[in-house]
């Protein structure tokens, strides 16, 4: 069986999380396929927790604990401020397959 992870970050997003959870669940997959949510859950101080109980165990939650130094140094390490690491290196590989 195929598998798809599909990773949710979240930060004080507890009253639109629910339709980002929705739409990926939504989806069509070919058969023999499934969806696997996980929302990371970096800090959030509203009622995360309580938006996704309705979706029981089929959302796994992490919770994530970075500081904002953790954060910065993070992407002071990608080499280009402002992006996270390795996104800007993904986004060239996916439009040369596109194209």
């Amino acid at each position: 069986m195929t598998s798809v992870s599909v990773i949710v970050p979240v930060w004080n997003r507890a009253h639109s999380v629910p339709a980002a959870i929705d739409s990926v669940l939504a989806q069509q997959l070919p058969a023999g396929w499934s969806v696997q949510v996980i929302v990371v859950d970096d800090g959030s101080t509203d009622d995360l927790v309580g938006a996704l109980r309705p979706y029981g165990s089929g959302v796994t939650v992490s919770a994530v604990s970075a500081t904002a130094a953790q954060r910065r140094r993070a992407i002071r390490g990608s080499g280009r401020p402002g992006r996270l690491c390795g996104f800007p290196r993904f986004r060239r590989r996916l439009a040369a397959r596109q194209s």
